[in-house]
């Protein structure tokens, strides 16, 4: 079980994520499993809430500097950068998997990489410029998005079929915490505390 965290919802899809940010997530998690991983020091850590709270606030910034170990650095050229490197990863797995939307995403991505006035957060900025609330905007969503869900109604089997799945899924959940020996805080103490090899 892998919990992804900072990873905002798009309210202007209908799910509050894209079949194309999907792909790309399930390509930056196996960069992530493959990539080294030093354990980091407190000092970085520190650091690096720093950098995740100066993103959050600045992000959108096409100039925006990040603290680095021994000096700022840019921040585009460092996702462009690992942008790279994820498209390494999709090939292998497009390749692997004969599915062409593991490397398909990188077209989405790229876009808003490259402008930022195609991220979401434009067309809300777009919105409250135009006199239009935060609450009214995401209303108008929600709206249009439940008149869309709505209209495209799951068959009995299809319905039936996963509220069976989500049964399974809660009892599974059930059996892994029963199996649990050690709260979630004792095994991470334990894992920080575990020497690199």
């Amino acid at each position: 079980y892998i919990e992804v965290r900072c990873l905002d919802l798009n309210p202007f899809e209908p799910l509050g994520i894209s079949e194309a940010q999907i792909y790309f997530l399930d390509v930056f998690l196996m960069w992530c499993l493959i990539s080294d991983s030093p354990t980091l020091s407190d000092e970085e850590c520190s650091r690096l809430r720093r950098n995740l709270n100066t993103v959050v606030s600045f992000g959108r910034k096409p100039d925006l500097q990040l603290e680095g170990e021994n000096k700022p650095f840019h921040m585009l050229n460092t996702a462009k950068n690992l942008f790279q490197e994820l498209k390494q990863v999709g090939e292998v797995m497009t390749g692997l998997t004969q599915d062409n939307k593991y490397i398909s995403c990188f077209d989405h991505v790229h876009e808003r990489l490259e402008d930022p006035t195609t991220l979401p957060s434009q067309k809300i900025y777009d919105a409250i410029n135009q006199g239009m609330s935060y609450k009214d905007l995401m209303l108008e969503w929600a709206k249009k998005h439940k008149s869309s869900l709505l209209s495209e109604m799951l068959n009995n089997n299809h319905q039936a079929a996963l509220v069976q799945e989500a049964q399974k899924s809660l009892l599974r959940q059930k059996e892994i915490e029963a199996s649990d020996s050690i709260s979630f805080d004792e095994f991470l103490a334990n894992y920080q505390k575990q020497k690199p090899e």
